[in-house]
């Protein structure tokens, strides 16, 4: 059978939560990226198992990546930013 994928695509704005995915329970974390005021957890809030340092470092760095690229998401910028995923819709 020969894969078929499907295009989505959305500008770099809409983005605004990310999930984090605990290893040891599978428990979910939801961030909010739009929050000036979050805290990176350092352990999953239903296990407690503490997050090691490059788990929550490559956090700060996405989220610090994501406040400048906001900086850009403005209507007098010269582009914009699109993310784009493709999925294998004959694996769902």
């Amino acid at each position: 059978m020969v894969p078929t994928f499907k295009e989505y695509v959305f500008d770099f704005a809409e983005l605004k939560l990310l999930s984090a995915v605990c290893k040891k329970c599978s428990s979910e974390i939801i961030l909010d990226v739009t929050d000036k005021n979050l805290r990176i957890p350092n352990s999953c809030p239903s296990c407690h198992q503490e997050f090691d340092s490059v788990f929550t470092n490559a956090l700060k760095s996405f989220f610090s990546a994501y406040s400048n690229l906001m900086g850009i998401e403005n209507p007098q910028a010269s582009a914009r930013i699109r993310i784009r995923q493709k999925v294998n819709v004959s694996e769902l």
